[in-house]
């Protein structure tokens, strides 16, 4: 879904651009972060350790930023298995 969408749906139920655009940051940033801890397991099963750390420290940083300890935890639990 591309950003024009978002602010036509946004205006559907009375949004301004103003209040959707941090919401569809936030939630691209949510996004990216998911896909960069799952790749990061498949690459670990594959056992491609450097591009898996690569992905895992990228993810941890924003979830450590973001205080998401399920996350941070699992993404070291991760870390230490890539080891």
């Amino acid at each position: 879904m591309g950003f024009a969408a978002l602010c036509m749906i946004g205006r559907s139920v009375g949004l301004s651009p103003a209040v959707v655009v941090p919401y569809f940051l936030i939630f691209f940033l949510v996004a990216l972060s998911v896909a960069r801890l799952r790749a990061a397991k498949q690459l670990v099963e594959e056992g491609r350790r450097a591009e898996a750390d690569a992905e895992l420290n990228r993810a941890l940083a924003f979830y450590r930023e973001v205080g998401a300890t399920t996350y941070v935890r699992e993404g070291e639990a991760l870390l230490a298995e890539s080891a």
